[in-house]
């Protein structure tokens, strides 16, 4: 993987009435199973169309320990699903903690009862340090109720470009969003503590010699209540407080440096009609730019030729589109490349 540059320099989002009701959605999954198909789809529909909701994908080693996302960090799979939740098969999903089953149904039904206010807040500091290496600070403000309590900072990957060839009537290949990739400060997240107050954990994120994209990677950080593991299957874990970044939010110090090329954000976004797509390429390419509704259909084309290396701006026409939440993705000589959210909207 190509090594980001990061603007040096300290950013504080705060999350409070913003994130206050956002909804952690935990699915654990497997590239192999089948009855994972329909529950995985819908759910990742579902969260695309609702922006508070956070949805974390696990992916254990049943029914195939080949599963490339679950060798890439065994014992973070392991630990959240067998250790911590005590999860026997797949698909199964925990909403805000508490276990939710294997059917989608089940899982809308407790988002929907999963609105409530957290008693804590989550600020999401991010810093570039030496050797390409990400500081995370997460600052807690609120209170645990005397009770002890861990931070986890949960790191996802979406777009991810995967052929799947233990597919067992899954697709044979396609594109892969919001993957667990590693949670810090280790797999068990933090020491125990009562939260009265601030209090901020620093943890280190490392993506060099992994493959993964940071561009594309999130923080998500949240407080659980101490429990005795594995959870029986009628406990939950209650979670009292969520907060969310993306690390592309760091910015880039040569915005022309993302592995060969750089998708700019559209503008304008929201929109009506037509937006534009900035599009840099470092030398002369293979580009396809697809346009992808909220079930995962193709719903225009808007690039399939060679570009030459610079600037080009690519347009998107909304004539064919209804109003909604669509992605845009970009292939560069065949391969996946990166991806971007757009809202059409009249």
């Amino acid at each position: 993987m190509k090594r980001l540059l990061l603007f040096v320099g300290l950013f504080l989002l705060p999350v409070s009435a913003g994130f206050a009701q956002t909804v952690l959605v935990e699915a654990f999954t497997n590239t192999a199973c089948t009855n994972c198909i329909t529950p995985d789809g819908q759910i990742t529909n579902y969260v695309t169309t609702h922006p508070n909701l956070k949805l974390i994908f696990y992916h254990n080693n049943f029914p195939s320990p080949k599963d490339p996302f679950f060798k890439a960090n065994k014992s973070g799979s392991n630990y959240r699903g067998y250790g911590f939740y005590n999860v026997q098969a797949d698909p199964e999903a925990h909403v805000r903690g508490a276990n939710g089953g294997s059917a989608f149904s089940s899982w809308k039904s407790l988002i929907t009862d999963s609105q409530g206010p957290y008693s804590a807040d989550i600020a999401i500091g991010l810093k570039s340090i030496d050797g390409g290496k990400i500081q995370i600070d997460v600052t807690t403000t609120g209170t645990s109720n005397n009770k002890s309590v861990q931070l986890m900072i949960a790191m996802t990957e979406s777009g991810i470009a995967f052929n799947n060839t233990e597919s067992f009537g899954n697709p044979p290949s396609g594109v892969w969003d919001n993957v667990f990739r590693k949670m810090l400060p280790g797999d068990s997240g933090s020491t125990p503590f009562v939260l009265s107050g601030t209090k901020t954990i620093t943890a280190i994120f490392d993506t060099t010699g992994t493959g993964w994209h940071a561009a594309n990677m999130e923080v998500i950080a949240f407080l659980q209540t101490v429990a005795s593991l594995p959870l029986a299957t009628t406990d939950s874990a209650a979670i009292i407080g969520v907060g969310v970044r993306p690390l592309s939010s760091l910015g880039v110090t040569n915005s022309k440096a993302i592995s060969g090329a750089l998708l700019g954000s559209a503008s304008p976004d929201p929109f009506t009609n037509t937006t534009m797509l900035p599009l840099h390429l470092n030398k002369t390419s293979q580009v396809r730019m697809v346009v992808v509704n909220s079930i995962g259909q193709e719903v225009a084309t808007l690039a399939d030729r060679v570009f030459e290396g610079g600037d080009a701006n690519i347009r998107l026409d909304a004539t064919n589109l209804a109003n909604g939440i669509y992605m845009v993705r970009l292939f560069l000589n065949g391969v996946f490349h990166s991806q971007m959210k757009v809202v059409c909207q009249r």
